[in-house]
């Protein structure tokens, strides 16, 4: 089967090279029309067709990297070229699917897809979120649009495939629910900074440290964490705590503000960059457990990948994350916006040692299960087969 696969942005990059180097394992041959990754690099997997049809000039004029707007300017005026080279590529490549994996302008977005669909191409959506994080009333109209009009729609959770159906009244058979994997594929590919590596483990003055990490975005409550470290270094005073990940909300002030009244700035150490992969393992090798505090969520790829490291994980109760962890094994949950509930977690795993050796174990086991590669995969050629008419 020949798929072609979209993402204008890459913008889900990790999960898109570890999908498409499965479909390519498991025997379709996949093209991949994408956008390179500007913060970094990160190699596509060789045995597919690696496309860059977007923003390739725009991307490669580094100084726009610090100048969100201005980058935004410039791709706004390649973007219109860009879906012209898109087109005119799947028309002639004649893939048995065509699976959009991310939006950016769902308005025009949808005008494309409407225009394959009635060129014969079969279209797939994978609906991470059901809308933007920060979305409005127009981004309602828009994706029910899209909804409607692509023929079959992949959800990473169940939460998100009932909030389509009750939201936007999509059919339930119109809709898959397959779950989100882990990223081996990327992390087998990267190498540790040894320098950086050096630095942070001569610094390492505690036997434990719990850490957040990923975007910092306000939906990801990260002023709970924050708010629950006062309770945990009541009876664990030697832990140390981690947030790591670039602060794409603008807040980072707020945050620093808040450790430093409440005096925690002998306990937390922050990095709010960008964390390149080499630096992320090293942070990630030290750390014995990961709080995501999440005020609303849809899934995180996060918990595939802390699992799959062997690093229990405490969530919150929120939208898909609940379908993700299992209560004792790979982590815990407690209830969104509450920060006690947060350090009690915290605080059981790191009084029992062998309980927090054992959850590290299974956490392990339980991704091999939950989120293995190989049947995300068999599953969405399954969708592929049926949405195209071909087996």
């Amino acid at each position: 089967m020949k798929v072609a696969l979209v993402d204008p942005v890459n913008s889900t990059i990790f999960y898109n090279y570890c999908l498409i180097d499965e479909l390519a394992r498991q025997g379709c041959s996949v093209e991949f029309f994408t956008a390179n990754f500007i913060y970094e690099e990160v190699f596509p997997p060789a045995n597919i067709t690696f496309c860059d049809t977007f923003f390739r000039y725009s991307n490669k004029i580094k100084m726009l990297a610090k100048y969100h707007k201005v980058r935004q300017m410039f791709r706004a005026l390649e973007y219109p070229f860009n879906l012209i080279t898109l087109i005119r590529s799947l028309v002639k490549g004649k893939a048995n699917i065509i699976h959009f994996l991310w939006l950016i302008n769902p308005t025009v977005e949808y005008l494309i897809i409407r225009l394959l669909r009635q060129k014969g191409f079969p279209i797939v959506y994978t609906a991470h979120n059901a809308l933007p994080h920060e979305s409005s009333a127009r981004h309602v109209n828009q994706y029910k649009r899209i909804y409607n009009v692509v023929d079959h729609i992949i959800c990473l959770t169940q939460s998100v495939k009932d909030e389509l159906v009750n939201k936007f009244h999509v059919r339930k058979e119109k809709i898959s629910v397959i779950a989100h994997g882990d990223f081996d594929f990327i992390i087998n590919q990267v190498k540790s900074n040894q320098v950086f590596h050096a630095d942070i483990f001569e610094k390492k003055s505690s036997n434990f440290t719990v850490t957040y990490f990923g975007q910092i975005r306000p939906y990801k409550g990260l002023e709970y964490f924050i708010k629950a470290i006062p309770y945990v270094i009541k009876k664990h005073p030697a832990c140390e705590f981690l947030i790591a990940g670039k602060d794409s909300g603008g807040n980072k002030e707020y945050y620093l503000k808040m450790i430093c009244e409440m005096n925690l700035d002998s306990y937390v150490s922050c990095d709010f960059r960008y964390i390149p992969l080499s630096d992320l393992i090293t942070y990630l090798r030290q750390t014995d457990i990961v709080v995501l505090p999440y005020i609303a969520s849809s899934q995180s790829g996060n918990i595939p990948m802390l699992s799959k490291m062997g690093i229990p994980v405490i969530a919150t109760r929120v939208g898909g994350l609940p379908e993700m962890i299992e209560e004792g094994r790979n982590g815990f949950l407690v209830p969104p916006k509450d920060e006690k509930a947060i350090a009690d977690a915290i605080c059981k795993l790191l009084s029992n040692p062998p309980l927090l050796e054992k959850m590290k174990e299974d956490s392990v086991n339980y991704a091999k299960e939950a989120f293995s590669w190989n049947n995300i995969v068999k599953k969405t050629i399954e969708v592929y087969e049926k949405v195209a008419g071909v087996s």
